[in-house]
């Protein structure tokens, strides 16, 4: 069309946020462990202004610190909302129904963005395929799991290794074009949008439950 343009929007990669993290850490003198960063870079959900907004938290605290610990930035940086949210998709992977629908009831109810949900699972699902295509170097999950970078926190391991034995490769790449899908149906018709994400990942937590 003469008169349409389009502008391609891409989520930040990982070596940008890192790239973004260590210059603003860099320019204003603080020095934090390689964990601690894998953690504000993860919880930003690949969105820079996230980053810069848990970066000024940071920034703030650290004031007259020589040194921060991780159970300190975990205090600091926000996890209310996303706690719930994060736990939501983590549950829907591993067909958790139960589990699944309790969290569900919890959110459904809130201002939640449907948006942010959707990028959290997408977020989850490239991890769990970039796994998935490493996985023929390593004799079995948990040595692909221990090896991944950036470091999978322990906590976290258990849940990972159900998900990467539930989905195949196949699966994974088949729910990356579901949720682009899911999106721009989501814009199109923002009055009904929690319907339409909650629905979508009610199907995927059922589908996970079948597997499993």
């Amino acid at each position: 069309e003469d008169k349409t343009i389009c502008i391609p929007c891409y989520l930040d990669s990982e070596r940008d946020l890192e790239n973004i993290t260590y210059n603003e850490l860099k320019k204003n003198n603080i020095n934090l462990s390689r964990e601690i960063i894998n953690l504000i870079i993860e919880k930003s959900n690949q969105d820079r202004e996230n980053l810069k907004n848990e970066l000024e938290k940071v920034k703030s605290f650290s004031y007259n610190k020589k040194n921060i610990e991780l159970d300190q930035i975990k205090s600091l940086i926000n996890f209310s909302g996303e706690y719930k949210s994060d736990n939501l998709i983590n549950q829907c992977l591993c067909g958790n129904i139960l589990q699944f629908k309790k969290i569900l009831s919890e959110l459904y109810s809130s201002t939640i963005n449907q948006i942010f949900l959707l990028r959290i699972l997408s977020n989850k699902i490239q991890r769990l395929l970039k796994m998935k295509e490493s996985e023929k170097n390593y004799n079995n999950i948990d040595n692909l799991i221990n090896s991944s970078k950036p470091s999978i926190f322990w906590k976290e391991k258990p849940i990972i290794k159900k998900q990467l034995s539930i989905w195949s490769y196949n699966d994974l790449k088949e729910i990356v074009y579901e949720i682009n899908s899911i999106e721009m149906t989501c814009k199109k018709n923002p009055e009904i949008s929690q319907i339409i994400a909650f629905k979508f990942f009610n199907e995927l937590c059922k589908k996970a439950s079948s597997y499993s």
